[in-house]
């Protein structure tokens, strides 16, 4: 199977990409290496995978950009299989888009957070509860910083939203 580097490593050069191009290009990886195809199911999980630890992005539908946390590799082979498929990598990346999609998301997680929080105010919380919110601030943080970096546009409203919860969460301890 394709390591995750080298997944992030082929979306990082085409720009944009699909499911079926990544199946594709594996496929033809793969067999310049001699080694077994992966199945679609492989490849989907793979790439859902990345998507969740944010080494690529899901954006306008079925598009695949390459995201803040990757540590691409391109494969050694990758501009054959490139050649071979008749693939254009002159492809345009909509940021404006994509920041729009990305900040959305962010905010939608600060709601669910900030709805979870409230929730349990004014009754007893278990520490359970307590370290589960917690895990839940600590991720979204670190996704802020995340598209911070990644993101061409400014998000101090979202380190706003980031110290509310953290009032928030602090005020459920005590």
């Amino acid at each position: 199977m394709i390591p995750i580097e080298e997944l992030a490593g082929v979306v990082e050069v085409l720009g944009v990409t699909n499911e079926d191009e990544l199946y594709a290009i594996f496929k033809e990886l793969t067999f310049f290496r001699r080694c077994k195809v992966p199945s679609r199911k492989n490849v989907k999980e793979l790439i859902g995978h990345a998507i969740k630890e944010h080494w690529i992005e899901a954006v306008n539908g079925s598009g695949i950009i390459v995201g803040p946390c990757a540590f691409t590799e391109v494969p050694d082979d990758l501009s054959e299989v490139i050649d071979i498929l008749k693939i254009d990598i002159n492809r345009k990346i909509d940021w404006n888009k994509v920041s729009s999609v990305k900040t959305g998301e962010l905010k939608s997680d600060f709601e669910d957070l900030s709805k979870k929080i409230y929730g349990l105010k004014g009754k007893i919380t278990s520490k359970k509860q307590i370290i589960e919110l917690e895990n839940d601030y600590n991720r979204l943080m670190q996704l802020y910083y995340d598209f911070d970096f990644w993101l061409p546009v400014n998000l101090a409203l979202a380190k706003e939203e980031l110290r509310s919860l953290s009032k928030e969460l602090e005020s459920l301890r005590t």
